[in-house]
């Protein structure tokens, strides 16, 4: 049984899923604990069960009654496995794992910061499973360092992404057209995709932040901005709302909202951008966009794991910019090639 906070959208939901899909491909049973959210319905679908609860919650008492619960289930439905997402479900697994003498596995997905002692001690949850999960040799090294867990306790997994999906010759071309209308997108206009929840470690606001200079000195004639994705701030999304009409760019870019239909997406682009401001544990979207036979650059940052996707296809559709705080420079000078 995988436990997570929410279903909503990210990396750690999209891996939530395909392991579900994955285990009932087996012949195994797939049961997802989480409080819910617009993914939850790609379990079901697979094959999974949802498990309704509010596994979100940092309260204490909430925490200890989750681990009560999931011990129950673990008993009445002969459960196997515990697998843990996340810091806060991450707890009540672990007692439900000591409770019921299950195995209990841990992923981590993010890098959790530098935190202080109390928060260390919080975080340090996600290394107390019998066997923890890095999506990438960057990711491993964090949890030996910070967490001190045993090298032979880490499994190192990369992620990656579904060829037979992210696929350009699978995608006519009527949902593109659809998609890029919703977006309020001229026929002739080319698209900056930056795909990522709204985040200030995303680099929305540093990106706005560019189109308006780049703007400004007429480098960005015939292009628009789409941000695709959600938060869980609205207040940041008013921010950057705020931020394009104080720079006059509502024509230039656009806060889409949730994309359900990420490799329609990327087709619909001309350019993929992936402007974290923080090294990244695993950047899905880069080798999303490289699946459309995407040509990525290097990451200014060393610190930033840079995946790959071997697969290429002849057919090119977006290309995808690594970049953080120095952004607008590199756009500045390589502002023709991105409209070639």
């Amino acid at each position: 049984m995988q436990v997570v906070p929410r279903l909503e959208t990210g990396g750690s939901e999209q891996s939530t899923i395909e392991i579900a899909e994955a285990l009932i491909r087996a012949g195994a049973n797939a049961l997802v604990a989480t409080e819910g959210g617009r993914l939850a319905s790609a379990v079901t679908r697979a094959g999974g069960e949802i498990i309704d609860l509010p596994m979100a919650s940092k309260n204490p008492i909430t925490m200890l009654a989750n681990a009560r619960r999931l011990a129950k289930l673990v008993r009445t439905r002969n459960i196997a496995l515990l697998h843990a997402r996340s810091r806060a479900p991450a707890w009540s697994a672990l007692m439900a794992a000591r409770m019921t003498n299950r195995p209990l596995v841990t992923t981590y997905h993010g890098t959790y910061g530098k935190p202080g002692p109390v928060k260390a001690v919080y975080n340090g949850v996600m290394g107390r499973g019998d066997r923890v999960i890095a999506n990438s040799n960057y990711t491993a090294n964090l949890v030996a360092s910070r967490q001190h867990v045993a090298r032979d306790r880490i499994r190192v997994i990369y992620r990656g992404i579904d060829g037979a999906i992210f696929d350009p010759f699978v995608v006519p071309p009527g949902p593109v057209a659809r998609l890029r209308e919703s977006w309020g997108v001229e026929p002739d206009q080319k698209v900056v995709l930056h795909g990522a929840r709204l985040s200030s470690i995303k680099g929305q606001r540093q990106t706005i932040e560019a189109i308006h200079r780049l703007d400004r000195e007429g480098a960005f004639e015939g292009g628009v901005a789409v941000f695709v994705g959600e938060g869980l701030r609205e207040g940041y999304r008013r921010e950057l709302a705020d931020l394009i009409a104080s720079y006059g760019l509502e024509d230039k870019a656009r806060l889409a909202g949730h994309c359900g239909d990420m490799p329609v997406a990327f087709l619909a682009a001309h350019t993929a951008l992936v402007p974290s401001l923080v090294a990244e544990t695993f950047g899905r979207t880069s080798i999303e966009a490289q699946a459309w036979a995407a040509r990525s650059s290097s990451p200014i940052s060393a610190r930033c794991p840079r995946p790959s996707c071997r697969r290429r296809t002849t057919r090119p559709a977006s290309r995808a910019i690594w970049c953080r705080r120095a952004m607008w420079p590199r756009w500045r000078s390589r502002s023709g090639r991105l409209w070639r």
